[in-house]
């Protein structure tokens, strides 16, 4: 009876490390998104489409260049904002499946953490500078030694 519970948890347990592993990333993105708010790109206007006059082109594209200018400075901030919000997270997130009570939640844990960091540098890229981006993955990778050697192999 023991080795058929133990054969019907395996596959639980993973569906719960890869849940983890799935939904916490893609619930701090969308938290971020949903509490700081993406900015909204212009819409492209039509008099640019069609063919009207040159004048009304002219200054239908000159008010479309500076949204798009306002728009990308404002998606930087965004990005920048998004980026360091979403790497401490995903380094507490990191941290907290160190603890040995918490096995397949801390493994889960530690995929997500990884996971967030990992998005936080992809997602996030145009809101950093390469200082910062190398500085903070450095960070990360000494967080996750750290781990390794505390969780495989510290004695005792």
């Amino acid at each position: 009876m023991n080795e058929t519970v133990n054969a019907m948890t395996w596959p639980l347990r993973l569906v719960i490390i890869l849940g983890i592993i799935c939904l916490l990333p893609a619930t701090v993105s969308f938290g971020i998104a949903t509490f700081i708010g993406k900015p909204e790109r212009p819409t492209y206007p039509t008099a640019l489409a069609q063919r009207s006059d040159k004048e009304k082109r002219a200054k239908a594209r000159t008010e479309y260049n500076k949204a798009m200018k306002e728009y990308r400075a404002a998606g930087k901030i965004y990005a920048r904002t998004a980026f360091w919000i979403s790497l401490p997270i995903g380094l507490i997130v990191l941290c907290a499946g160190i603890f040995p009570g918490l096995s397949d939640i801390g493994i889960g844990l530690m995929g997500a953490g990884l996971i967030t960091v990992g998005m936080s540098h992809i997602s996030f890229y145009q809101g950093i500078g390469d200082p910062e981006r190398f500085a903070s993955l450095l960070l990360g990778l000494a967080v996750l030694m750290l781990i390794a050697y505390r969780r495989l192999m510290r004695p005792g």
